[in-house]
């Protein structure tokens, strides 16, 4: 069972009155970067070097101002949280069939004192309890809470969200299709890199009708409309037809338009600046308030150049999810042992482990019992902390009475304490015999052998 976590408070603060205005536009700026899956407002680092209408001269000034006058602001007290949570709820908006039905939900992580992100891709057809009416599709929870009182949908999607994972989120931002593309095209369009070319001949075109989209593979720049199909197309060939191939695409594009975003020459253009200041002012909802603004600032400062982790939810053979029929008939995702807890611990995972997602260590998991499943179930666990399964199987023998380690790396020590605590795992200093060994290799692309930083053998 999964206990119910609150939302972290987001405690008020007064803000002079003549500096509403100013903080209302610079707070939109950071609610889109850091729910873009952004850098942070002041990532202009690797940016600002490409834009093509200003010159260093220009920028060095007003960065430095901007970096003379976060030193000197008061610390945090929002950084002083171990994790902020904040969710990003894409609707169809007026206009479109089932308008209120959130079809991208993405779950943003950010460690305050560090700037470690995490982008979590949450797919429609998971099941999730909502309480009175028991297990609803993801995507539902806006709408039945829309149906309940106009305005509360997004309020109740967070809610039911955070006690699903049990963890708390910070707040919202919820946009629709409408302002999404008069985004894009006040940017002037994005680059995208489609990696896979598709086609998907059951694009919906409004209610009721489907037209046939496609997209060739490469760098493409695309127009609001387009980016739209690109991110919303559900029946594309060529590997591309499934929700967590959306879902990867939607991450594409959440960066590609931060970047877009947050280049200078956007910054230097006045109007370019109103106009999206407008547009986000009507299309964008959040409960986010603007009396946060200078802990939010100094807490997407330290986000600068950390390396985002992108994570789907997915029922893959190492996934998280299984695939299920619901009593109505309809497609359902569950949690691969139907147990929410489990599902809980593995997004709490995604978030909390980046010291051993920095080592990236490599591990061969061997079961060395008659028990089935024990090695995949140990992979999905590691995975969710960024901990690398190269391969998985049985032990040559299998009458280990204990879990032990070998380890071959002897540098990734978080790695190492993290398998020893997990799996009650005895070190093993000696070599591992060569039969061991060879059941742990994996042969490359080119070949090769790779030898993992770790051979865990599960034992009784």
């Amino acid at each position: 069972m999964v206990i119910p976590v609150p939302p972290t408070p987001l405690p008020p603060r007064a803000v002079p009155p003549h500096l509403k205005r100013t903080r209302k536009w610079w707070i939109i700026f950071f609610i889109i970067g850091i729910c873009f899956a952004a850098l942070g407002v002041l990532s202009w680092n690797d940016n600002s070097a490409q834009s093509e209408d200003t010159s260093a001269s220009v920028h060095l000034p007003f960065l430095r101002s901007i970096e003379s006058w976060l030193s000197g602001m008061k610390k945090s007290s929002l950084a002083k949280e171990e994790r902020l949570n904040f969710l990003i709820l894409g609707q169809g908006g007026a206009g479109h069939e089932g308008p209120y039905l959130t079809d991208t939900i993405i779950l943003i992580s950010v460690r305050p004192k560090t700037g470690d992100i995490v982008m979590l891709s949450i797919p429609r057809d998971l099941a999730v309890p909502v309480p009175g009416l028991g297990l609803r599709k993801v995507n539902a929870v806006n709408a039945i809470g829309e149906s309940q009182e106009a305005g509360s949908g997004a309020a109740l999607a967070t809610n039911v969200i955070g006690q699903t994972f049990a963890v708390p989120i910070a707040g919202y931002v919820r946009i629709d299709f409408k302002g999404f593309v008069e985004l894009v095209n006040i940017l002037g369009g994005i680059d995208i890199n489609v990696e896979n070319a598709f086609i998907d001949p059951n694009y919906p075109d409004g209610i009721d009708r489907v037209m046939t989209i496609s997209f060739a593979a490469g760098e493409q720049h695309m127009d609001g409309e387009t980016v739209l199909q690109y991110v919303r197309s559900r029946h594309g060939s060529n590997g591309e037809g499934s929700d967590f191939a959306r879902a990867r695409r939607q991450q594409q594009v959440l960066l590609a338009l931060r970047d877009k975003l947050f280049r200078f020459s956007t910054f230097l253009s006045p109007g370019k600046i109103a106009a999206i200041i407008n547009s986000l002012e009507k299309n964008i909802e959040t409960n986010i308030p603007t009396s946060q603004f200078d802990d939010l600032l100094l807490i997407a400062r330290r986000t600068e150049g950390r390396i985002i982790a992108q994570r789907v939810l997915d029922s893959s053979p190492d996934g998280i999810l299984k695939d299920e029929i619901g009593p109505d008939g309809a497609y359902l995702l569950m949690p691969i042992d139907a147990n929410y807890g489990t599902l809980a611990r593995f997004v709490q995972n995604l978030f909390a482990y980046e010291d051993l997602r920095g080592e990236s260590a490599y591990v061969t998991i061997l079961n060395g019992t008659s028990e089935t499943g024990l090695a995949s179930n140990a992979s999905v666990e590691l995975s969710s902390v960024g901990i690398h399964v190269i391969k998985k199987g049985n032990a040559p023998s299998r009458n280990w009475h204990e879990s032990v380690i070998f380890d071959i790396s002897k540098t990734k020590t978080a790695s190492l304490a993290h398998l020893r605590t997990t799996f009650n795992a005895r070190l093993i200093t000696t070599p591992p015999p060569m039969e061991i060994l060879n059941a742990s290799t994996v042969a490359t692309e080119d070949s090769a052998l790779q030898t993992p930083d770790f051979i865990l053998i599960l034992g009784k």
